[in-house]
Order: C-alpha cells, then structure tokens, then sequence
C-alpha cells in the first residue's frame, strides 16, 4: 500500500488526476496540486492507492462536490470524478488506461 508520504505515489496520482479532470475540461487548467486538494478534502491528507481504489459512490459524489466549489465547475459529475480516480489508480498499479 503507498500512501501520500510516498513522492512516487503522491506525484503519480495527483498528476494523473489532474490530466484525466484536463481531457474533461477540454483544456489545461489543473496541475498536480489542485488534485491534491480535491482529493485531500474527501479522502484527508495521507490517503493511499486502496483508498483510492476502494472508493465507493458516496466518495465520488463528494469528489465532484470538492471539484465543483474548489474551481468553480459546475458540470463536474460523480462520474467524471469516479472516471479520475480510477485513471490515476490504473496508472499508479502500471496499467495504462
């Protein structure tokens, strides 16, 4: 299990998030730290893969909550953040989505 004390883990995850939340945007207007700070306000500051990997509606519904209010998008949906976090773990785990 890596968690955010990992670089690694935490570079991987956050920059992968933030390029999956890019493609849906349509543009690039995310980095790494936004991810983080979406991604920290659901699953608080030292998540890790199976939190990740392990997250369930609820956490994705509170993802796009995050999303919408942090940057002001309010078509991000549970669904688009759900598409996220399983882009980053995929990428993480070495599997290229």
């Amino acid at each position: 299990m890596r968690d955010t004390d990992d670089v690694q883990f935490l570079s991987s995850v956050t920059t992968n998030f933030a390029q999956r939340m890019n493609e849906v945007a349509g543009e690039s207007r995310f980095c790494g730290q936004d991810a983080f700070e979406v991604l920290s306000l659901v699953f608080g500051d030292h998540f890790s893969d199976q939190d990740l990997a392990s997250a369930g509606m609820e956490k994705y519904i509170a993802l796009a909550a995050a999303v919408r209010e942090e940057f002001e998008w309010p078509g991000y949906s549970a669904e688009h953040a759900k598409e996220a976090v399983e882009y980053a773990v995929r990428w993480w785990d070495g599997d290229e989505p």
